[in-house]
């Protein structure tokens, strides 16, 4: 899992997401959130990247069977 800072450029994270993926050390996915873009990706060994945004759930069912998150929780609000 690696998250954006706004030091971060997202090409170069992105490249290590894909580069992590194509190592055999057994890494099946990982997630990138991007706080600016409001929005996670989920990268699956073999797979097309998926974009998740506000409204949509974050789920892991390989890794965390019955655990789901909303993307929205993730960014933090004005109380």
């Amino acid at each position: 899992m690696e998250v954006k800072t706004a030091f971060d450029r997202l090409l170069p994270l992105q490249k290590k997401m894909q580069a992590f993926l194509q190592l055999q050390w057994g890494i099946k996915f990982g997630i990138l959130i991007d706080p600016d873009q409001r929005n996670v990706s989920i990268y699956k060994l073999g797979a097309a990247v998926t974009l998740l945004e506000d409204g949509d759930t974050l789920t892991l069912p390989e890794l965390l069977p019955d655990w789901s998150l909303n993307v929205s929780n993730l960014w933090a609000t004005n109380v």
